[in-house]
């Protein structure tokens, strides 16, 4: 008798893999009059599904959350995933489809093994479902067989490996087979973990929407529900909302952060007659907007089409991990024809397992992650691992914006002060009155202030002009 606690396990995770997987057609819609009414039997079987739909679900975000929050930064390194963490507004990325299922994947193997070692403890027969996990752990790879053989019309390191793991399995050599389906899944994850999900993050961020708004009806704010904005209203916004449309400011002055759409780190002076963009965000001032573009036809929402784009062509198949190892393949073939010769058919498959397929993909990989951890210990994130192997053929690096070689946050590096006046003096008049600002270079006065231990003097009188700056009142002089 299998035991019944991992097989329970077992099964709703393959139920999560397949359903994550499945998109079922949409029927067409009948109106209330054509719906048939439920029973009252039909109606408790319906709840009482939904329920069981619902424990599953929930069981497996919480494995899904679990995997990101442990063990995947243990892959990548706490570093690059706290770096990573704040490029995508602190939350965690959402997973695709391709990383669920390799995630239940490595449940499944992980539950094989356990399995397998039940099994010969206890002498329980577990070949059945131990068979029925590997064939399913390695769906994908026979997937991808089919579609070199069929569509790139060649033969594959792929191939070999189905065959290898083929016999591994029909002839009894579960463990080897098991393990093989294991690591060929921790392989696709760390090739996943190592590309692209910051633009996958973005492209969240960009299309981020409040769910109330004010707008200026008569002279009068209102309160409305987002949905409920059209082209040529008049928004209301002040510092600390983010910008929802794009549109062009009518009234007031602000300062405005754009760093998710330009990637520059300095804010932006914004007057009457300049335009405002959805996804930006007002840092200080208050204004009113006259309604352009909402939803798809914001610039924000077509830069996150073209990333969302971005992200989908830049997959990578698992055919192309072995692709730099392909010209070994005839070598792997000869030498397994020639223990088929000599010895039989086990030391031919035994010498088509023993090749660098087995070995250099992993420490490729591996190779890959040390370079990842490497480099986010000094401070550079590297977005997507891929750019590494691209290293050795560049020759030039073309830099966009300073943003891209300074910090984000700007810093007090020297004080220049006529005859007759202090460093200290100078930094305490400014910082004084920059208190109550937000603004980054204010910021980096009050920092500079605070490292000095200086005790700021209270305001009398303070005015902020749009393009010239402060202008306040201390102890009676005007700075």
């Amino acid at each position: 008798m299998i035991p019944l606690i991992p097989v329970l396990i077992i099964g709703s995770v393959i139920w999560a893999s397949l359903r994550q997987s499945e998109q079922p057609p949409l029927s067409p819609k009948k109106s209330v009059d054509q719906l048939p009414s439920p029973t009252a039997s039909e109606t408790a079987k319906l709840k009482s599904k939904n329920s069981i739909l619902e424990y599953f679900s929930n069981w497996d975000q919480q494995y899904q959350d679990f995997i990101q929050t442990h063990l995947d930064p243990k892959i990548i390194g706490e570093t690059r995933h706290q770096q990573m963490l704040e490029l995508s507004g602190g939350r965690l990325p959402t997973l695709s489809p391709q990383e669920h299922q390799i995630n239940h994947r490595l449940l499944l193997g992980t539950g094989a093994l356990g399995l397998l070692t039940a099994g010969y403890l206890t002498n329980f027969t577990v070949t059945p479902l131990v068979l029925a996990i590997a064939v399913f752990n390695f769906i994908p790879l026979m997937r991808e067989s089919w579609r070199v053989a069929t569509e790139e019309r060649r033969f594959s390191l792929l191939h070999l490996l189905v065959m290898y793991f083929g016999y591994m399995w029909g002839t009894g050599h579960y463990l080897i087979g098991t393990l093989g389906a294991l690591l060929f899944n921790l392989n696709r994850k760390i090739l996943l973990l190592s590309q692209t999900t910051t633009r996958s993050s973005l492209v969240q961020l960009l299309g981020e929407q409040p769910q109330r708004i004010f707008i200026l009806i008569n002279g009068v704010e209102i309160e409305i529900p987002f949905e409920q904005l059209q082209i040529g209203d008049i928004l209301v916004l002040q510092a600390g909302q983010h910008v929802p449309v794009d549109g062009t400011i009518l009234q007031g002055s602000v300062a405005v952060d754009q760093h998710r759409l330009t990637g520059e780190s300095q804010p932006v002076e914004k007057s009457v007659g300049d335009t405002l963009f959805a996804s930006t965000l007002i840092l200080s001032g208050r204004t009113q907007v006259q309604v352009e573009k909402t939803g798809a036809a914001t610039t924000a929402a077509k830069i996150g089409s073209i990333l969302k784009h971005t992200v989908e062509v830049q997959q990578t198949t698992i055919a192309d991990q072995f692709r730099f190892l392909e010209s070994t393949k005839w070598f792997m073939l000869a030498g397994s024809g020639l223990g088929w010769y000599v010895a039989g058919t086990n030391t031919a498959v035994a010498l088509l397992g023993c090749n660098f397929l087995t070995t250099m993909v992993p420490l490729k990989l591996i190779t890959l992650l040390n370079g990842l951890k490497s480099s986010a210990e000094q401070g550079i994130l590297i977005k997507d691992g891929r750019v590494l192997e691209k290293l050795p053929q560049i020759t030039t690096i073309v830099f966009d914006k300073t943003g891209t070689l300074t910090l984000a946050q700007p810093q007090v590096a020297t004080i220049y002060c006529e005859p007759g006046y202090q460093e200290d003096h100078i930094l305490t008049l400014a910082a004084a009155a920059e208190q109550r600002q937000n603004h980054p270079i204010a910021q980096a006065i009050l920092t500079a202030a605070k490292e000095r231990y200086l005790q700021l003097p209270p305001l009398e009188l303070a005015e902020y002009q749009l393009g010239l700056g402060l202008k306040v009142q201390i102890n009676g002089q005007l700075i």
